[in-house]
């Protein structure tokens, strides 16, 4: 049996959970990639040695949402994104 998956309608409220070892150093990078972009961040996790940030942002189409996603990944600081 085949699912359909959930369409997503944007422009819509994304969200993506950065994880990384430095707070500092993820809230930087953070910035610099969404540069002139509405965003909000906040602290999801720390677990021992890494942190975690939630990344809430709206994205108008899926080529934003996975360009935003590429970036954050290639990012020094960036152990992770979900």
């Amino acid at each position: 049996m085949l699912m359909k998956q959930d369409e997503i309608l944007y422009p819509c409220n994304w969200s993506y959970k950065v994880i990384g070892t430095s707070r500092d150093d993820l809230y930087r990078d953070i910035k610099q990639i969404m540069s002139q972009r509405s965003y909000s961040l906040e602290d999801s996790r720390k677990n021992g040695k890494y942190i975690s940030l939630n990344l809430s942002l709206t994205v108008d189409s899926k080529m934003e949402r996975n360009l935003i996603f590429q970036a954050l990944k290639s990012s020094s600081s960036v152990k992770m994104v979900i």
